[in-house]
């Protein structure tokens, strides 16, 4: 049972990770069917969505974004005896964690879209926000702030996966396990995008 639970959670969080919402976006809002990724910085992400389009467009697509990964980890959280019945927790996390990295695995190389899709710090942010939801939310207005004042999108998702982790472990006595995954999928955005930085000089102009 625990096998078939395993595969059930990476191909759930696979689909969930695939859907393309910033590609939709684009080809609806171009009029052209223009691809995003020829577009901009290239990159299928709210970011380049809301540079191309508006600010409006680039939130509803972050949203969405966060939210795939978030239902994709959450969902194993919330049907737990259904899925693995009488396998515990560390099981049950197991689950969340095969979920959650389906859900990146399948933003960053979706199927629809020839395996070239975005670089998954969105969707990142939902996936752990699955595991420690009230830190994410203690810290959501100030990582606003760092987007509203300077657009850096990796100085903001530097911010909020690292101090999340320090609130969830110091206050909230997270396990080990999770800030080591939390990280782990920070370090994946940054391999699957050399140009991403977490420090790095705001776009001008």
């Amino acid at each position: 049972m625990l096998v078939w639970a395993i595969t059930g959670a990476a191909a759930v969080g696979y689909l969930l990770g695939s859907i393309p919402t910033a590609w939709i976006v684009t080809r609806h809002l171009s009029g052209k069917r223009a691809d995003i990724r020829a577009l901009g910085d290239r990159n299928m992400g709210a970011t380049n969505v809301g540079r191309l389009f508006s600010r409006r467009w680039g939130i509803l697509v972050g949203a969405v974004d966060i939210s795939k990964g978030l239902a994709a980890a959450g969902i194993f959280l919330l049907i737990s005896d259904v899925v693995a019945p009488g396998y515990g927790d560390e099981n049950l996390h197991y689950l969340v964690v095969v979920s959650g990295i389906g859900a990146m695995v399948g933003h960053i190389w979706p199927i629809w879209l020839r395996f070239r899709g975005g670089r998954g710090a969105a969707t990142a942010v939902g996936v752990i926000g699955a595991m420690i939801l009230v830190p994410m939310l203690i810290l959501a207005l100030p990582t606003a702030l760092i987007l509203a004042r300077n657009g850096n999108t990796s100085l903001a998702f530097g911010f909020i996966v690292l101090w999340s982790n320090v609130i969830a472990k110091v206050f909230f006595d997270s396990s080990w396990d999770t800030v080591i995954f939390s990280f782990g999928l920070f370090v994946l955005v940054v391999l699957t995008d050399p140009r991403l930085r977490i420090i790095r000089q705001p776009n001008r102009g």
